[in-house]
């Protein structure tokens, strides 16, 4: 015969083995909720807290009368726990499939404008990196810019203000931008065999054309 005490810690042990063959996923669960179902007791620094503000163990908020459908909070709001990676984005696919063609029209415009924005500020970048490359290897070999918008454009402000010239400020558009990096590109690959992509400079262009997988972005993707 087992005492009430070596029973208990039998039982225990069970349990705990059978919760240990179960998958980490659903033992995280099953934790999770077992914490969140127990009552928040006195001895509960958070507890203590409202005690202090007036709290009486009753209820949250106001009740409104016995007609009124406002009631004080008994329990306290569910927390939801989100268990996948997935965002808004799959939740708006999942909405216009099932709202119907026209949504998902929407939907199509939407992710199509989404996906031009994130190329422009993807070439805007590039062009930026080839920029500094570019300075940094013209700098090397004591040359000058081979073109204003080869360097970038704080260098170039600054040199124009030494020699009292006027810089263009404008903003290129994103056709412009597009071509620049273009330019850019084959003037570091053809002067210097550098890839802005693969960070590299190639000691020839035959090393270049081995090496790397190409003179554009996606190339390298």
């Amino acid at each position: 015969m087992f005492s009430r005490t070596t029973k208990r810690e039998h039982e225990q042990e069970k349990k705990k083995r059978e919760h240990d063959l179960k998958p980490k996923k659903q033992r995280e669960q099953e934790t999770l909720q077992e914490a969140l179902s127990k009552p928040i007791d006195s001895s509960n620094k958070g507890y203590q807290i409202l005690m202090r503000m007036g709290f009486e163990g009753k209820t949250l908020g106001k009740s409104c009368g016995e007609g009124s459908t406002s009631r004080g909070l008994k329990e306290p709001i569910p927390i939801v726990i989100k268990t996948d990676r997935k965002g808004i984005r799959e939740k708006m696919i999942k909405s216009s499939e099932a709202s119907g063609p026209q949504e998902c029209v929407l939907l199509g415009r939407f992710q199509d404008k989404e996906k031009r924005n994130l190329d422009v500020r993807q070439t805007r970048s590039d062009v930026c990196l080839s920029r500094k490359a570019c300075f940094n290897l013209d700098s090397l070999e004591g040359k000058g810019p081979e073109k204003e918008y080869f360097w970038p454009w704080h260098v170039m402000k600054a040199l124009k203000e030494k020699e009292e010239e006027e810089i263009d400020e404008q903003e290129p558009t994103e056709e412009e931008y597009s071509q620049q990096l273009i330019e850019i590109t084959k003037y570091l690959r053809e002067t210097y065999f550098y890839c802005v992509w693969c960070g590299t400079r190639f000691e020839n262009d035959n090393d270049l054309k081995e090496s790397c997988p190409g003179d554009t972005k996606v190339s390298h993707d």
